[in-house]
């Protein structure tokens, strides 16, 4: 921890624009709305140096017929400013919806692994994984993060920084945001991690907070911070669970040792010795 991250950073912007509470059809009078002022807010981050920009999961729903009204946008500023722009959205394909993160322009399309039981049991979960093309960053989306698994293997996959769209439920938002560091932290890498209704976090993999905002779907909000990326990875991200393993086989071998040096008298006097 006391060692600093090497000097290779990259300058993320974390969006959440204001927007209805339910989910916004990208070809609905809303959707559209949201895309263009998102646009607008992209451009802003991009004048101040954002090489990428991450928006919340699930802002906008979209099929094959509907996605452009999201993609058009997004592909054409990401491509006039030179940048990464990543989108959450439940995108519905043949009748199977996932909850995706998609990267413009380049148009890679993650899908979320761990979806949250009872409250998604309508979408179907990715097995793929996925980086931007041409750099170290890695996909994942809000839930991805509260296990070590996902992010542990990015990190041996190659990835230096996760960009991450999520939603949270308000009153979780300094806890959901702080179990993102700590994956961070686990296996070595940056996050950036955009949720509606939580708090904006870019952190550093060392934990350092580097910027963060409470967000509100009353309310525009976006962040700005330099990550710096590590190549370095981290005693977890090469071992795993080894130490909780043994642990737990310490503790096993303690108890059977103790159980068996207080059954030994027991013995003994049935035996009237």
């Amino acid at each position: 921890m006391a060692v600093a991250p090497e000097r290779d950073t990259v300058r993320v912007g974390l969006l959440a624009v204001s927007q209805p509470p339910e989910y916004v059809p990208a070809n609905s009078a809303d959707g559209r709305d949201m895309v263009a002022r998102a646009v607008s807010e992209i451009d802003r981050l991009a004048d101040q140096g954002a090489q990428v920009v991450v928006l919340p999961e699930k802002a906008w729903t979209a099929d094959e017929s509907t996605l452009t009204d999201l993609s058009g946008p997004l592909t054409e500023v990401a491509t006039r400013r030179g940048i990464h722009v990543v989108a959450g959205l439940v995108k519905t394909t043949g009748g199977i919806s996932v909850n995706a993160a998609i990267a413009y322009p380049s148009g890679v399309e993650y899908a979320k692994h761990r979806l949250i039981p009872g409250l998604e049991d309508d979408l179907e979960p990715g097995i793929g994984w996925q980086r931007i093309p041409g750099e170290p960053w890695s996909l994942a989306v809000c839930f991805d993060l509260d296990g070590p698994d996902l992010v542990r293997e990015n990190r041996n996959r190659g990835a230096t920084l996760l960009l991450v769209p999520a939603l949270d439920f308000i009153n979780d938002r300094w806890l959901h945001s702080r179990m993102a560091v700590m994956r961070g932290v686990e296996s070595g890498v940056g996050i950036a991690r955009a949720p509606q209704l939580g708090e904006l976090v870019a952190s550093d993999s060392r934990g350092h907070i580097l910027a963060s905002a409470r967000t509100d779907v009353t309310v525009t909000r976006s962040v700005l911070a330099t990550i710096p990326l590590d190549s370095y990875k981290t005693v977890y991200a090469r071992f795993g669970d080894w130490f909780a393993w043994l642990s737990v086989a310490v503790f096993a071998a303690s108890a059977i040792g103790s159980f068996g040096r207080r059954s030994c008298p027991v013995s003994g006097l049935r035996d009237g010795r």
